[in-house]
């Protein structure tokens, strides 16, 4: 059978066990690239998410987590464009304040204003002030770290 996107995802999320972060995220780089070239296949945020997760474990506490996790959500805004189906979603958004929290940056500001910036686009997806539908606990975690 061929892979699926689901396939993609769980192969991206395994590689955070290889010992060579680079290596790991060259290689989720090229299995999401991979995917992309599929044409059987619809492309899918929870691919993306699995590279933002893999860059979380892989690049604890380096000032490049920020900056990748970023760029992989400004892609993913791009690419929403003609595919409505890489519209960043709540996991999205909460990955990234995940990474905005285990990076170590000198730009603290920066960084936290990012956080809190995505923190208020998970509060406006919210239907109600009992809702939880997008802010989970892992959020407020870490946006409070």
């Amino acid at each position: 059978p061929l892979p699926t996107t689901q396939s993609f995802e769980y192969t991206i999320l395994a590689l955070a066990s290889m010992k060579d972060a680079e290596q790991a995220i060259a290689e989720a780089n090229r299995l999401v690239r991979l995917m992309e070239a599929q044409e059987y296949l619809e492309p899918s945020v929870t691919v993306y998410n699995a590279l933002i997760e893999l860059c979380c474990k892989t690049m604890f506490i380096t000032p490049e987590l920020f900056d990748k996790a970023i760029n992989i959500l400004e892609t993913l805004k791009e690419k929403s464009i003609s595919h409505p189906q890489l519209t960043p979603n709540a996991e999205t958004l909460s990955l990234v304040i995940k990474a905005c929290s285990l990076s170590e940056r000198e730009d603290h500001e920066h960084v936290l204003k990012t956080a809190t910036d995505l923190f208020s686009q998970l509060v406006a997806k919210e239907t109600d002030e009992k809702s939880a539908v997008a802010l989970t606990d892992s959020c407020y975690f870490h946006l409070m770290k």
